[in-house]
């Protein structure tokens, strides 16, 4: 009788540095688009960067890692502990139709490895947002003393186009800041801004051009904390005010300054 034995496999582990694991996941959404997925959960300064060209194209770095991607969608961004920075900038008008919606996350409310966190939004002085495209950009800087930001001058929003821009501050002393200026908006741009716990300062500026005939909602909340929040609606009669509201929280450390311009039917301040 022959006293071979079977092959067999034995299973082995390899220790992997923390930057082997892949970061940057590019994930098939159920319509076949593509969601770039960056996921960096390390304690340390994660600098991230992401340019969108507007046709489905886009680009960027995590760290020292580069990718590429077409048909994209989505763009969701994790990172949690370390002072993280995160950059989204579209360099090229969206085309009609498109769907971009980018979604960030710097940190839980509850992370012990508290970062101050930066995300900058910048939307290329120039570009258009085309016929019934739809651009969502959310950050949330979670626990630590975040700035977040968005700006767009000089950015056309087409017929049936929407720019949505939701920036929530979280625990702790956050700055969030938002502009939109000098823009011919036909389409929908709604601007919100939430500082929710701790001593926040809001800035909110949109400033449209004269031909403009399009919505707009304009909200600022500054939440628990000594706040200062200062909001500028500047709007031709020509446009619809869906709505604008400033909310306290009737704290008597409180600063806020409203100006609302050819709105006023439909402004609200809380206090």
């Amino acid at each position: 009788m022959s006293d071979r034995r079977p092959n067999r496999f034995a299973p082995s582990l390899q220790a992997l540095d923390a930057r082997e694991v892949p970061a940057v996941i590019l994930n098939t959404l159920a319509d076949g688009s593509t969601e770039v997925f960056i996921n960096d959960l390390g304690s340390g300064a994660d600098t991230i960067v992401v340019r969108d060209f507007g046709n489905g194209t886009v680009a960027g770095q995590d760290n020292a890692i580069s990718f590429s991607a077409s048909n994209v969608t989505k763009i969701r961004i994790n990172t949690e502990g370390g002072n993280d920075a995160v950059r989204y900038e579209l360099i090229g008008s969206l085309q009609d139709g498109r769907q971009m919606s980018v979604e960030v996350g710097l940190g839980s409310n509850f992370d012990p490895t508290v970062g101050n966190d930066r995300f900058e939004a910048i939307l290329d002085s120039g570009v258009t947002l085309g016929n019934k495209s739809n651009l969502s950009i959310s950050a949330d800087g979670g626990n630590g003393r975040d700035y977040l930001s968005v700006t767009a001058i000089d950015v056309n929003v087409r017929p049936d186009a929407t720019l949505k821009t939701v920036l929530v501050g979280g625990y702790d002393d956050d700055t969030i800041a938002q502009l939109f200026r000098y823009g011919t908006n036909y389409g929908t741009v709604d601007m919100e801004s939430y500082g929710l716990s701790g001593a926040d300062t809001i800035r909110q500026y949109a400033e449209f051009g004269a031909a403009s005939t399009g919505h707009t909602v304009q909200l600022a909340y500054g939440g628990d904390g000594a706040d200062t929040a200062n909001v500028t609606l500047i709007a031709p009669t020509t446009m619809t005010i869906d709505d604008a509201e400033l909310f306290g929280d009737n704290g008597p450390a409180d600063t806020y300054v409203d100006t609302f311009l050819n709105a006023t039917p439909n402004v609200t301040v809380h206090q």
